[in-house]
C-alpha cells in the first residue's frame, strides 16, 4: 500500500515538476611515392581513392601513373612514345590524359586495366598524319572532355560521348578553346577566345552551348577548371593587378572572388558536389594547397614537410589530390578528411524533492525523490546503496526503477526521512543535494531547491 501510494505520489511530482524526457574537416595528408624515385603530380581522385597523375622516369619523360590503396602506383605506359600523363579517372576506374606516339602527335587515351591504353581517335588524323589531343576529364557514364588540334590547326574543345562521338564545342567568337572539367549531366567547362582576342572562363550545356562566364572585376583573362553536378564553376582569373584570383560562378548569378587567405592571389582547380573547393594560394613567396567551404571558410592543407604544396582535384568521399614537397621533390599526395571523434553525451543526473514545500511541523514521515539520468548512462547504473540526501541520509525504502512519465525514460524513485532532510535546512528557499555513485564507481551529484517553512 505504501509502495502505491509512492508511485503516486512521485506521477503527480513529475507533473509539477517537469523532468524532461561541415566547418571544415580536419585532413591528413598521405605522400603516394613516385614511379622511379624522381619526382611525381597528383591530378585526378576517385570515390574510390584512386588517384592519377604522372611522374618522371629515368630518362626524364614523364609516365602517367594509377594509384590504388592497398596496391601502390603503378605505370601506365604509352601509345608508342616517350610520355604520357594522366588527368581524369571515374569511379569505375576508367582513366584519360594523353600519350605521345610513335610519329602521330599526342594523342588522347583511355586506359582500363582489361584493355589498357587504347588512343581515342580524337581527332582522326589529317592530311599531313599527325594530329593532337588531349584528354582531360571523364564522368561516370564515360562522357570524356579536352581539346583536340583541327584541320586548320586550331585547338578545339571537345565533349566525346560513347553513343555518339565527338563534339566540337566551338569557342566564344575567337578560333580556340580548351575544355578542362565535366560534370555528371556532360556540362563542360574550359577556356575559350572571344572575338576580341581575349580568352575567358565558358560552361559548355548539351543542348545551350557555351556560356560566357566573364571577368572579375580588374580581369585580364580567366580559366574554369571544373564544374560540379549543380553546374557551380570554379577556376581562376588573370588580374590587372598581376596576380590569380580563384573565382566561383553559379548559372544566373555573378561571377564571385574566393580570396587568398592574406596572400598574393590563388587558384581553384577543383569542386565536390557538397561545395568543397580546392586550389592553392601564393603565401610569402610559396604556393599552398587550400580548401574552401561554401559557407566561406578557407583553410590550408597540411604539407609534408617542404614549403610547397597543390590541390589539383576532390572526390565526392572529400579525399584531394595534389602534390607536395618531400625531400626537396614535388611528390603526389592524397589529403583525407579526419573524422570527427563522436564521444558519448555527458552524463547528467537530475533529481526531485517532493513536498516542493517542506513544513518541519508535518507530521509526514518522508519526502520522495524522482531521479533520471540522460546521456552516456542510465539510472539503471546508479548503485542503489550509494544515494545520500545531503551527505548523510540513505534512503528509507527500496529504489524502484519505473517509467513514471510514459517517455521510455527509465526513472528511480525513492524516498528520505523528513524529519531528517528538516534538521540540515533552514527556512526558506533551500537547495537539496543528492550523491551517489554508479556501478563503476565514477560519482555523481544532483540538486533541487524546495521552500522551507519557519518551524
Amino acid at each position: 500500500m505504501k509502495t502505491a501510494s509512492f508511485l503516486v505520489f512521485c506521477l503527480l511530482l513529475i507533473a509539477l515538476c517537469g523532468i524532461a524526457g561541415a566547418a571544415l574537416p580536419k585532413y591528413q595528408v598521405t605522400d603516394l611515392g613516385t614511379l622511379y624515385g624522381i619526382d611525381s603530380y597528383g591530378m585526378a581522385i576517385n570515390s574510390a581513392g584512386q588517384a592519377v597523375g604522372y611522374s618522371s622516369n629515368q630518362d626524364g619523360d614523364f609516365r602517367a601513373f594509377i594509384y590504388t590503396p592497398g596496391s601502390g602506383m603503378k605505370d601506365l605506359g604509352t601509345l608508342g612514345g616517350y610520355t604520357s600523363m594522366a588527368y581524369g579517372i571515374n569511379d569505375s576506374g576508367v582513366v584519360v590524359g594523353y600519350s605521345g606516339t610513335d610519329g602521330l602527335g599526342d594523342r588522347a587515351f583511355l586506359f582500363t586495366d582489361q584493355s589498357g591504353m587504347l588512343d581515342l581517335g580524337i581527332p582522326p588524323p589529317n592530311d599531313v598524319g599527325a594530329t593532337s589531343s588531349l584528354a582531360r576529364a571523364i564522368n561516370n557514364s564515360g562522357q570524356i572532355a579536352g581539346y583536340m588540334q583541327t584541320t586548320d590547326f586550331s585547338m578545339r574543345a571537345f565533349l566525346y560521348t560513347p553513343s555518339s562521338g565527338l563534339l566540337d564545342l566551338g569557342a566564344l567568337g575567337g578560333s580556340d578553346s580548351y575544355g578542362f572539367g565535366i560534370n555528371a549531366s556532360g556540362q563542360v567547362v574550359g577556356q575559350a577566345a572571344t572575338a576580341s582576342a581575349g580568352w575567358h572562363a565558358f560552361l559548355y550545356t548539351p543542348g545551350a552551348g557555351m556560356e560566357d562566364i566573364g571577368l572579375l572585376p580588374g580581369g585580364i583573362y580567366s580559366v574554369a577548371t571544373d564544374v560540379n553536378d549543380s553546374g557551380v564553376v570554379v577556376g581562376y582569373c588573370w588580374t590587372s593587378a598581376a596576380q590569380n584570383r580563384a573565382f566561383v560562378y553559379a548559372p544566373g548569378s555573378t561571377i564571385a572572388d574566393l580570396g587568398t587567405l592574406g596572400g598574393n592571389g590563388a587558384q581553384a582547380y577543383g569542386i565536390s558536389n557538397s561545395g568543397l573547393i580546392v586550389g592553392d594560394v601564393d603565401v610569402q613567396g610559396a604556393t599552398q594547397a587550400f580548401v574552401y567551404a561554401s559557407d566561406g571558410s578557407m583553410a590550408l592543407l597540411p604539407g609534408t614537410g617542404g614549403a610547397q604544396s597543390h590541390a589539383r582535384g576532390i572526390s565526392e568521399s572529400g579525399q584531394i589530390v595534389g602534390f607536395a614537397d618531400s625531400g626537396g621533390m614535388p611528390h603526389a599526395v592524397v589529403w583525407t578528411p579526419i573524422p570527427e571523434q563522436t564521444l558519448p553525451a555527458p552524463t547528467e543526473v537530475k533529481m526531485m524533492i517532493c513536498p516542493r514545500t517542506l513544513n518541519p511541523r508535518s507530521r509526514g514521515n518522508w519526502v520522495s525523490c524522482v531521479i533520471e539520468v540522460s546521456g552516456a548512462r542510465t539510472v539503471r547504473d546508479i548503485d542503489p546503496k550509494s544515494l545520500r540526501l545531503q551527505g548523510s541520509i540513505p534512503p528509507s525504502c527500496k529504489c524502484v526503477i519505473c517509467d513514471l512519465d510514459r517517455d521510455r525514460v527509465p526513472e528511480m524513485a525513492t524516498m528520505f526521512g523528513r524529519c531528517a532532510l528538516a534538521k540540515t535546512l533552514g527556512p526558506g528557499m533551500q537547495t537539496v543535494t543528492l550523491t551517489g555513485k554508479f556501478k563503476d564507481g565514477s560519482t555523481f551529484e544532483a540538486k533541487d531547491t524546495i521552500r522551507v517553512l519557519k518551524k
